[in-house]
């Protein structure tokens, strides 16, 4: 029999919002940011049986795609979530910050552990494994000066042995990321920004450009909504990414992929059923749901990650297969 999995990593599909929920060797769950109001993930914890409990949450910043669903996730759970970890990016009593707050402060009256978000803390360890989970930004500082959310939106950081497995950026800029990180490089990075960074563009366009080869991740997962409003995710930020060696996986299709699955709502491959999550209510699923497993530092990504691609090279113009240089009839580079 083959040996349990060290970390269980779900990158859940939430439409046009972020969450990954971590199963960690006692089965505790780690979950990084819970998606907006109406997150599967309440219908998914509910479902349990008895209660999970929840070593920690973890909000990158306190947008509500990223932190909407908290209250709900603590009226469900109460005491069997130990602790939050947030950080200050906005005035508390602007909603829906302000209602996230109130919520927060209520259960810390009850007993819920609330740290700030900064570097260096550390979320999580397991010396024995090798692994730590901790906060690569913002200092304090960069905290209480950056004039932007998405400036200051937590990184974090999943290492084994100080190899660098994943990086949870947030909404930062990716040149911030690359700074934070270099010079060693995630086997696995999330997003940043539903994949259209806000560097993307402007004047740190050249400071974009070589951050993402800096990173040159060999895994990349874009969370992001088929109906947004936002002409996420770039395609040229996808082409860039695949360009440099990286193989991305978005959780929902767009017309930039493929437009006859895009308006007629045809899913590529319904990941959150294969996976035994719940999916969101809005949205075609491209892989929709992503598992990756973590065995003695080594990343396994889940045993339906062929099907998907294969089903990836039937689109009209997959940009994860065009930026590496993948024309129809030709062997998938993975």
């Amino acid at each position: 029999m083959r040996a349990k999995a060290d970390l269980v990593l779900d990158f859940w599909d939430v439409g046009q919002a972020d969450c990954t929920v971590i199963r960690l060797p006692d089965d505790r769950l780690f979950i990084i940011d819970v998606g907006r109001m109406g997150s599967p993930l309440i219908d998914w914890l509910a479902d349990r049986s008895p209660r999970p409990q929840i070593a920690a949450i973890v909000l990158t910043h306190n947008d509500s795609d990223h932190a909407g669903a908290l209250p709900a996730v603590l009226d469900l759970l109460g005491r069997n979530v130990e602790t939050v970890w947030m950080l200050r990016d906005r005035p508390s009593a602007l909603e829906p910050f302000a209602k996230i707050f109130r919520r927060v402060a209520a259960e810390e009256s009850k007993g819920l552990i609330v740290r700030r978000l900064e570097d260096p803390a550390v979320l999580w360890e397991d010396p024995a494994r090798g692994l730590r989970i901790h906060v690569g930004y913002p200092t304090f500082t960069a905290n209480e000066s950056a004039r932007r959310a998405n400036d200051t939106s937590g990184l974090i950081l999943l290492e084994h042995n100080g190899d660098l497995l994943c990086a949870w950026p947030g909404d930062l800029p990716v040149h911030v990321v690359a700074d934070r990180v270099s010079p060693r490089r995630p086997h696995l990075l999330h997003g940043p920004h539903h994949g259209g960074p806000t560097d993307f563009k402007g004047v740190n366009r050249d400071r974009f450009r070589n951050g993402v080869e800096t990173l040159s991740p060999q895994l990349g997962f874009i969370s992001v909504g088929s109906k947004n409003t936002y002409s996420h995710p770039r395609p040229g930020y996808l082409r860039l990414l695949a360009h440099h060696g990286c193989r991305v996986v978005c959780s929902q299709i767009t017309n930039a992929c493929d437009r006859d699955h895009f308006r007629n709502d045809i899913p590529v491959f319904e990941g959150s059923g294969a996976l035994g999550l719940r999916a969101p209510r809005t949205g075609t699923p491209c892989r929709g749901a992503w598992r990756v497993r973590i065995r003695a530092g080594e990343l396994e990504i889940d045993e339906f990650s062929q099907v998907h691609l294969n089903r990836v090279a039937e689109l009209k113009r997959p940009l994860c297969l065009k930026g590496r240089g993948w024309t129809a009839r030709e062997p998938l580079p993975w």
